[in-house]
C-alpha cells in the first residue's frame, strides 16, 4: 500500500480539517483527503486536493484518529520529504505543502517547479 522510501510529515491541523470536512459532508463512509500533483499552474506543477471514498493500489496512506490522507504513487516522487499543513489565517484557510524538491513556486504557493 505504501512506498517504504516515501516520507511526508502531516500536521495535526490537516487531520483536524479532515474531521471537520467529514462532519460537513455527513457521509455514511468517511471521506479521505487525496493529495496529488498534476501538470499545470504558473510554475509547471500544481497541487490538487480531493475528498474521496477509496484508495488505489500504490497509494501512500496516512491515518490518525480515523482521518486519512492518501497520495498516489506518481505524486509521491514529487513531494517526498514534504511537510503538509492546514493553515487558518484572517480571511482565508488553505492546505500548504512545504516541498524540499520545489526549486521555485508561484505567489499563490499552490504551483511549483522542479
Amino acid at each position: 500500500m505504501s512506498n517504504s522510501k516515501f516520507n511526508v510529515t502531516i500536521s495535526d491541523t490537516v487531520y483536524k480539517r479532515i474531521h471537520e470536512l467529514n462532519e460537513e459532508a455527513n457521509e455514511q463512509q468517511p471521506l479521505m483527503l487525496r493529495i496529488r500533483v498534476d501538470a499545470g499552474g504558473c510554475s509547471g506543477f500544481i497541487y490538487e486536493y480531493d475528498l474521496v471514498m477509496d484508495y488505489e493500489p500504490g497509494d501512500f496512506i496516512a491515518e490518525k484518529d480515523n482521518a486519512i490522507v492518501v497520495i498516489d504513487s506518481l505524486s509521491q516522487s514529487f513531494i517526498n520529504g514534504a511537510i503538509i499543513e492546514y493553515i487558518e489565517e484572517l480571511g482565508r484557510s488553505y492546505f500548504k505543502i512545504t516541498n524540499p524538491a520545489a526549486q521555485a513556486k508561484c505567489g499563490c504557493g499552490n504551483s511549483f517547479a522542479l
